[in-house]
């Protein structure tokens, strides 16, 4: 199977990016995973602007993305990749420097689990319609489905 590039349109065999062990692992985790498209995304700032990312060192990045799904769960970490990704990119693109840890999306993921409401609130927790961000809005319609409100 020939897969084309999207950046640079180069045709390869499906074959040869599974050659490598690491490339394989990386599928296979993005098969196990329900944000396996941001996840792509987010790895994709930290490619250098000269060369390609090492498969070794986009599947140590996923495996620490891995682990933050298993502590707090698909939707809060989906939510904080695609937050990254859209404060990320433009500044990524301008100055061509590439991210080398997970600091930044660490802090958007607290600060979006800072704003949960807490389960059994009083009627002073805010409600969806006083949060003025989209991702505030969506953390309250997630924990309201989570908790069956």
């Amino acid at each position: 199977m020939q897969l084309n590039c999207p950046n640079c349109q180069h045709r390869f065999a499906l074959d040869h990016a599974s050659e490598d062990e690491c490339a394989r692992a990386l599928f296979g985790l993005l098969g196990r995973i329900a944000c396996g498209r941001d996840l792509i995304a987010y790895l994709s700032l930290f490619r250098p602007r000269t060369q390609a990312l090492r498969w070794s060192r986009a599947l140590a990045f996923a495996d620490d993305i891995e682990q933050l799904i298993k502590e707090y769960g698909d939707a809060p970490v989906a939510i904080a990749l695609r937050d990254t990704i859209d404060a990320l990119r433009p500044k990524i693109a301008a100055d061509g420097k590439p991210l080398c840890n997970h600091n930044y999306f660490k802090r958007v993921l607290d600060s979006g689990l800072n704003r949960l409401p807490v389960a059994g609130a009083s009627a002073a927790t805010p409600t969806r319609s006083a949060r003025t961000s989209k991702t505030a809005q969506g953390y309250v319609e997630l924990e309201s489905l989570k908790h069956g409100q």
